[in-house]
């Protein structure tokens, strides 16, 4: 993503929900009731079925759900190097930096000064 920033000149936001705080997902939490209802009763043997029965979910204003089996590997326990870690331009977001921060362009600032004029150690 810092590449990414640092090629369009974009400042990037990225906004997660804490483990356990997924009722405050509003997209998901809208879905989740129609899944249960729709795989209710019915054993989630295989991949394939799990697909399908999402795949099949849908409401009556539309809502409809699409779903795919990612069968990539992901390596466990990938550390980014201290080195690496602080070459990125990365700022917590002003409003709830503890869930949302994003690498802004290297190339959007002034070195060494952050959004809010602070001097930080990035740049």
């Amino acid at each position: 993503m810092q590449t990414f920033a640092d090629d369009t000149g974009l400042t990037l936001t990225v906004c997660h929900y804490p483990p356990g705080t997924g009722k405050w997902n509003k997209i998901e939490h809208r879905m989740f009731c129609h899944i249960t209802k729709n795989w209710r009763c019915r054993p989630l043997e295989t991949h394939e079925v799990i697909l399908n029965l999402l795949s099949n979910t849908s409401t009556a204003n539309g809502l409809t759900i699409y779903a795919r089996l990612d069968t990539k590997s992901y390596p466990l326990g990938v550390k980014v190097s201290k080195t690496v870690f602080a070459s990125l331009n990365i700022e917590p977001n002003r409003f709830h930096g503890d869930c949302a921060s994003g690498p802004m362009s290297r190339r959007a600032r002034t070195a060494g000064t952050s959004r809010s004029g602070r001097r930080t150690s990035f740049g």
